[in-house]
């Protein structure tokens, strides 16, 4: 639900809300080790900062969908 959400809140334009959702989202996935949706919400939250001028933040996004993206995931990589 967080994907559909923060989609929802990026086109209201609402960034800050869209970053929430993903790190609420992200934080429920990581005790898990889910390794399905975490990569994609990490990728979606490296977009939003990218979008918010937080560039320096980016990178460790992208790091960790890539340490959590199975080697046959063809939607993030």
């Amino acid at each position: 639900m967080a994907l559909a959400e923060s989609v929802t809140e990026l086109e209201a334009g609402d960034y800050e809300r869209a970053e929430l959702v993903l790190r609420e989202g992200l934080d429920l996935l990581e005790p898990i080790a889910d390794r399905t949706f975490y990569p994609t919400l990490a990728v979606a939250l490296a977009l939003v900062l990218l979008n918010q001028g937080r560039s320096a933040e980016v990178r460790e996004w992208l790091d960790r969908s890539r340490a959590t993206s199975g080697a046959d995931d063809i939607v993030n990589f």
